[in-house]
This record gives structure tokens, C-alpha cells and sequence, in this order.
């Protein structure tokens, strides 16, 4: 049995969490950075030609000082730790119009290639070496929308259409901002935060069952700038944390059975305090141990299952942002085919046909704020997007079940003709760009029951299928941060709930949601990234890597009832893998 321990020396270096000091970056002259591409991008505008092309009619730079940090440590030793400093940058240069331009548009002949490299921008705030990188940038992106749109011209010319022929524009006009938010980032001391992190993974030292553990800590504090040639100029802050505690232990057949929890926060200082970081570690090891001798799960299941807590929220946000009918709008393109015949192509997200249709259940409402007060830590909330379009206070997404619209940007759609402000900024690898998404979403339901009116619908369902047992996934905690996911077994008759290993989501029927959704009349906030890899709720090994994309805040019931979702086993191996000798970590005192 594990032993749990309370390290009262971690504990009081922990609980100075609060006290770690973010010191404010160095004030940038922001003025140099946005007076490099005002002027460059101004000289483009007037004088970028290429042999008899049109000149670009529209040019956008962003440009983001970025500030990285990794930390990794295992029982009280630091792995590896870094932090660098550096520009990263994006540019769009358009040809022709607002109404036809070289976007939106795939050729069936052999265009020019043009390298675009990954031009590399000085990393401090100098004049010249930015206007040489944004010089070189739009030159080459130039030539290519250039010569696209020439082909896009002459295609319409054999085929004996006009741009008015076509039913959508290319591009979107807006009102001109100028957001300058003034919250400088905040760059935290990295030794500071190695010691927290290399304190943290100490606890582990004193469980000989743990065969595998580490505390990592990844954060990205960036100042975005952004400016184009119609007069919209933004400069904002965006920053992301993420605290993972992970761990392993054998499976009685000798797998090693992975979980961990990971924090998300804008600032280090905002993620819990240090006492309850080590309850939460605690908490992760009992579970590893439980989930050992948990019953093996050797068979398929198919029928009603009850998704608690943040899981929940998971599965739904899944359901709407992560599979092929999604809640964001995407251009079909106008292709020339093999015949000289121009057409629209496939449009693969059939959600956009079904404007003021049921979509899912009518007991489900969705809707996305930039803002909005939840009581608990919301990392999805902004106030610009990255186009430079401000969004309404709130947007409808799905009202009672019916399609009401669709996120999206300056790139109109065949049902969705201008932006509602959520082609937000972009946090990946390093780099910044720009993904819809939504900010702070909220899923509403009218068909609310108790946790224990929900779990007797669950046994009552399964037995209408004559089940021999019903499902309840939960996580280890119910937390607006991630927590590794149990499921169990639920006896029909008397309730009784066992926890099963080797057990995971095989499969959720694409209609999941247009099946009547019981909800808890409990709410809870869950912080996640949607970086189009999300996966669905796992269970089982769960570890977890942060890689970045666009912060979400999702708020919404903390139970959900579905009527119908597969779970599925993993094999068992036949011989054991169990390691000769023991683990000395935890069996004896340092020396």
C-alpha cells in the first residue's frame, strides 16, 4: 500500500508560492516596432510591383516579442530548464480586391513556386533588422499572391465570368481600431521557478511504487503587434502557464499505467497554492495505486454513459470544435477544374447548410463571449481578435438545438458573410498565428437533475438495453484545471461503483449531441487549449504535453448523461514485464 507522507520541508517552501515576485519585462519601445512596420509596410504598398501584376491592395504584419520558459525536474533534481528570448512574425499580402483577390482559390495548373522562408527577426527592438525581415517577407509572399491572382483572373476570362458572377466575396471590410492594452507581460525569475518545480517533484521520493515522475512547468509570454495598410493597429499581451504533474507505476501485468494533472493559467503566481499543489500529488499517487488493483476491463461496452466534471465539459467542447461538422466557418474554394470549368468546392462542414436548423438536442444552448465573470480563473477571455475586428458582448451559437451561426473570420463564407471577432490569436511551437476559436463558451441546458436523479436515469437506461452494468466516467477531482479520468462500473441493481483499468473512450457517435443530453444543475468552468489536436477524454494513460494553441475557458454543467458512447479495453499482455529488482527510490534514506 502506498504511503502517503506530508513533507513539511516542501510544504513550507511550497506555501511561499505566492510570494515569488514577477518582475515586469523590460519596457519595449513599442514605438520602434511599429514605426519599422508602418514604414515598411507603407513603402510596399506604394511601391511593390511585380513585372505586369497588379500591386497588393492589402498588406498585415504581426509581430510578437516572445519570451519561453521550460523546466523540467524529477525527484528533486532538475532534468532540464531554458528560457529564450526571441521574434516570431506572420504576414498577409492580398492582390486584387476585396471582392476578387488571389485568396480562396485553388489552381489545377502549375504555379511558380515561391520559397517564403522562416525569416529570422532580431530579437531586440531594432529599426533596420526588422524592416529587412518584413522586406523580405513580403517580397516573396508578394510574387506569389501576385501570380495566383493573375491565374485566378484569366481562368474567370476563359470561362467567360466576371467577378460579379461569383456568389461570395474574398475578403471582408471592417471599421479601423487602434487597441493598445497597456498591461505590460510578466516574466518570472527562472530560478525562482526551478526550485518551486524542483521542490515539487521531491514528494515522490517517498513512494517506492512510483516507477516513473516528473514536474514540468512550460510558459509563453508574448506582446503581439499587429498593423495593416487599412489603419488598424493592436498591440496586446498574451501569455499561457501550465503546471503537469505526472507519474507512473506497474500494472499488476508489469505496463506502466501513466496519469498526470496539469495546471493552466495566464501568470505562474495563479496556479494553486503550494500546500494544495502537494494534496492534489498526493491525491494522483492514491489514484495510480487504486487504478493498479483496479479490475482489468476485458470486453467492449456500448450504451448510456454518465461523464462527470471537467470530462464532461471535454466531451462536449470535443463534439462541437474538434470533428468534421464544427461550430467555425471555412471557405469553400472556387477550383478550376481539369476542363477549364470553375466551381465551388466541397464544403465538408455541413453545420454552415444548416443555418437556423436543429443541429443537436433542443435542450442544449451554446454561446461564446471575449469576457465574462465566472468566479473561477477564465484564461479565455480577450478583447480583440487577431485581425483587429472587436467581438459583441456575446454571440449565439446554437439556441434550443437550432443552428443560430458559426465563428468566424474576415474571409466570408457562403452563410457566414462577415467576422464576428473570433479569428483569435494563436500560441504553437513558438510561434504566433491565428486560429477561430471560441473565447469564454458556455453550454446551457433545460433539462437539469441532480448528480443522483442522473445516476439513476444512467441504471435505469441500461437496464431498458438490458445492459449487464452501466458506465460513469469521472476525474480524479472536479477542477477548472485537468485531473487524470476514472471509469468505473456501475452495478445495476444496488448502484455500486467499481473502478476498472485498461478501459477507454473507443468511440462517440458523430450524432451524440442531436440524442436527448441530461445535465447536472450543478456548474463548474474548466481552462483548456484548442489547438486542432485535441483528443477526446481518455482514461487509463493520460500524460499529457503542452504544446500551445488558443486558451478557452468552457463553463457549463458538471454531469452530463449520453445515451450512447463505446468504451473499449486494451489487450493484456500474456508474460509479465515486472523489473527483477525493486525501485530504490522510496525504500531507503538518502545517504
Amino acid at each position: 500500500m502506498i504511503r502517503i507522507k506530508l513533507l513539511y520541508t516542501v510544504l513550507i517552501c511550497l506555501s511561499a508560492w505566492p510570494a515569488i515576485a514577477l518582475n515586469a519585462q523590460e519596457d519595449i519601445n513599442h514605438d520602434v516596432i511599429f514605426r519599422a512596420m508602418h514604414d515598411e509596410l507603407e513603402r510596399n504598398m506604394k511601391e511593390l510591383v511585380y513585372k505586369d501584376y497588379d500591386k497588393p491592395f492589402f498588406i498585415s504584419y504581426t509581430v510578437a516579442d516572445m519570451y519561453e520558459l521550460h523546466i523540467n525536474a524529477s525527484l528533486g533534481a532538475i532534468i532540464s530548464a531554458a528560457d529564450t528570448k526571441h521574434k516570431t512574425w506572420s504576414a498577409r499580402v492580398m492582390v486584387g480586391d476585396y471582392k476578387l483577390n488571389d485568396e480562396n482559390y485553388s489552381a489545377n495548373v502549375a504555379l511558380p513556386e515561391q520559397d517564403i522562408p522562416e525569416y529570422d527577426f532580431p530579437m531586440d527592438s531594432d529599426y533596420q533588422g526588422i524592416r529587412r525581415a518584413l522586406w523580405v517577407i513580403t517580397n516573396n509572399i508578394y510574387k506569389k499572391a501576385a501570380t495566383g491572382y493573375d491565374n485566378k483572373i484569366k481562368t474567370l476570362e476563359r470561362n467567360n465570368l466576371s467577378p460579379d458572377d461569383l456568389e461570395i466575396d474574398d475578403f471582408w471590410k471592417v471599421p479601423v481600431i487602434t487597441t493598445i492594452v497597456e498591461n505590460p507581460i510578466q516574466i518570472p525569475d527562472i530560478k525562482i521557478l526551478e526550485e518551486f518545480v524542483k521542490n515539487l517533484s521531491v514528494d515522490f521520493n517517498s513512494f517506492a511504487e512510483i516507477v516513473e515522475s516528473n514536474v514540468t512547468l512550460d510558459g509563453i509570454f508574448a506582446t503581439v503587434y499587429f498593423m495593416n495598410s487599412e489603419g488598424i493597429q493592436i498591440k496586446i499581451p498574451l501569455q499561457i502557464s501550465n503546471l503537469s504533474i505526472n507519474a507512473g507505476i506497474y500494472s499488476t501485468s508489469g505496463e506502466v499505467i501513466n496519469q498526470s494533472i496539469n495546471y493552466l493559467s495566464d501568470f505562474p503566481e495563479n496556479f494553486p497554492a503550494g500546500s494544495a499543489l502537494h494534496e492534489d500529488l498526493l491525491l494522483l499517487v492514491k489514484n495510480l495505486s487504486d487504478t493498479k488493483n483496479a479490475e482489468h476491463f476485458n470486453e467492449n461496452y456500448s450504451g448510456p454513459v454518465l461523464v462527470e466534471g471537467q470530462s464532461g465539459l471535454e466531451l462536449v467542447f470535443n463534439q462541437l470544435f474538434n470533428v468534421t461538422n464544427t461550430l467555425m466557418a471555412y471557405r469553400e474554394p472556387l477550383v478550376n477544374g481539369n476542363q477549364q470549368s470553375m466551381y465551388y468546392g466541397e464544403k465538408l462542414n455541413l453545420f454552415e447548410t444548416k443555418l437556423n436548423k436543429r443541429v443537436i438536442t433542443d435542450n442544449l444552448s451554446i454561446i461564446t463571449y471575449p469576457d465574462k465573470t465566472t468566479g473561477d480563473p477564465t484564461i479565455g477571455k480577450f478583447r480583440v481578435d487577431a485581425e483587429g475586428v472587436i467581438p459583441a458582448d456575446s454571440l449565439i451559437l446554437i439556441e434550443n438545438g437550432v443552428l443560430k451561426s458559426l465563428l468566424n473570420g474576415r474571409t466570408p463564407t457562403r452563410m457566414i458573410n462577415e467576422s464576428n471577432g473570433y479569428n483569435r490569436f494563436s500560441i504553437f511551437n513558438g510561434y504566433i498565428s491565428k486560429n477561430l476559436a471560441p473565447g469564454i463558451l458556455s453550454i446551457l441546458s433545460n433539462e437539469l437533475k441532480s448528480l443522483d436523479e442522473l445516476k439513476k436515469m444512467l441504471l435505469q437506461k441500461a437496464k431498458e438495453e438490458a445492459l449487464d452494468y452501466a458506465i460513469i466516467i469521472r476525474p480524479l477531482k472536479k477542477s477548472e484545471n485537468q485531473f487524470p479520468v476514472n471509469i468505473y462500473k456501475a452495478d445495476l441493481k444496488s448502484g455500486k461503483e467499481t473502478l476498472i483499468q485498461s478501459a477507454f473512450i473507443k468511440s462517440i457517435p458523430e450524432n451524440v449531441l442531436r440524442k436527448s443530453v441530461f445535465s447536472s444543475n450543478r456548474q463548474m468552468s474548466y481552462n483548456l487549449m484548442l489547438n486542432g489536436n485535441q483528443t477526446s477524454v481518455q482514461a487509463g494513460n493520460s500524460v499529457n504535453y503542452f504544446t500551445g494553441g488558443v486558451p478557452v475557458t468552457v463553463t457549463g454543467p458538471d454531469a452530463f448523461l449520453f445515451n450512447e458512447i463505446e468504451i473499449g479495453h486494451t489487450l493484456k499482455p500474456l508474460s509479465g514485464r515486472l523489473p527483477i529488482v525493486g525501485n530504490p527510490v522510496g525504500e531507503q534514506k538518502n545517504p
